[in-house]
């Protein structure tokens, strides 16, 4: 029996504006995949070139592996914080993750039949490439003994929310902002809203953490975290290359990815590793990047702005940028 004091959370208590924020804006954004009808879609989908087909398919089954294993890794890491509020946000992103997960097969169970979906949950287990960055990742929370291994776990975590899941939704945001595949892409910008917040949560709680140790600590902790964001930029890429090798836009993915490097790297509160901005990226895609709240009419899909309460404010970029100091 574990001895000691057992502590409540006390959401009341002064100096926790930030995880106050973030948890509220998690709650805000709630949704689930049943409540966009992907079943629109299945006409497009028929008419995509092969190869477009066989990208999507491959990189929504990597996205399921991705949020599978976040679903458990992400509450590994809060379970070894001591930082009460840390535990319970990251619960709650771990909730998220799931539904993430389910998404997927939300599209899959529309678009494909049965035997593919087993080809493809197949094509999970046997492609190196994926399997080698998720270990790479999964490997830092399962190695977690004290504060500077619980500090790689967050870099581990932030590699995965703000690097592993990007390049992937290149291909449906593209899609989507042609009007091809648009429920599916609103089911993959609902996702990638959640990500970038988990993106700046993590980082945030890295940064805390990086902060207590001392300068010559830090010194070697940042080093690294930059070696392991290499390893997993490059890792990322060689998945990318493989998944978008029978398209043509693979030097657009590759751009995508590096300016999503840099914003993990900007969440943590380190400098860019890649000379890009968002004007180098696709504008197609930069557009479905924008967490700006898109409005719908009646008859559209739901939109990423929708609510469950008339309190909840809409949300736009300026709702990431949060104070830390």
């Amino acid at each position: 029996m574990k001895k000691g004091i057992h502590k409540a959370i006390n959401w009341n208590a002064p100096g926790h504006k930030f995880y106050d924020d973030i948890y509220l804006k998690q709650v805000e954004q709630f949704w689930l995949p049943e409540e966009i009808n992907v079943s629109d879609d299945k006409s497009i989908w028929e008419e995509l070139d092969p190869n477009i087909k066989v990208a999507y398919e491959r990189i929504l089954a990597g996205l399921t592996l991705l949020d599978t294993e976040q679903t458990v890794g992400i509450t590994k890491v809060g379970d070894k914080t001591d930082n009460l509020f840390i535990k319970s946000i990251l619960t709650l992103f771990a909730g998220f993750e799931t539904i993430h997960a389910r998404s997927y097969s939300t599209i899959f169970q529309t678009l494909c039949t049965n035997e593919r979906i087993d080809e493809l949950f197949d094509w999970i287990e046997h492609t190196k490439e994926l399997q080698d960055k998720v270990a790479m990742i999964i490997n830092t929370y399962e190695s977690i003994e004290d504060k500077e291994s619980l500090f790689m776990s967050m870099i581990g975590s932030l590699c995965l929310e703000g690097i592993c899941f990007y390049s992937g939704f290149f291909l449906p945001l593209w899609l989507a902002g042609q009007g091809k595949m648009v429920n599916s892409g609103e089911i993959i910008n609902l996702i990638l809203r959640d990500e970038k917040l988990h993106t700046v949560g993590v980082g945030f709680f890295a940064k805390e953490l990086f902060a207590e140790f001392s300068e010559e600590k830090q010194v070697e902790l940042k080093e690294k975290a930059i070696e392991m964001i290499k390893s997993v930029y490059e890792a990322e890429y060689t998945y990318s290359k493989m998944l978008y090798k029978d398209l043509d836009f693979l030097d657009e993915v590759a751009t995508y990815l590096e300016f999503n490097v840099n914003y993990a790297l900007s969440c943590a509160g380190f400098e860019p590793m890649f000379d890009v901005t968002e004007n180098d990226v696709n504008p197609i895609v930069m557009n479905g990047y924008s967490t700006e709240t898109k409005t719908h009419d009646f008859f559209s899909t739901k939109g990423n702005g929708y609510v469950k309460t008339s309190k909840v404010e809409n949300l736009d970029d300026d709702d990431f940028d949060f104070d830390f100091e």
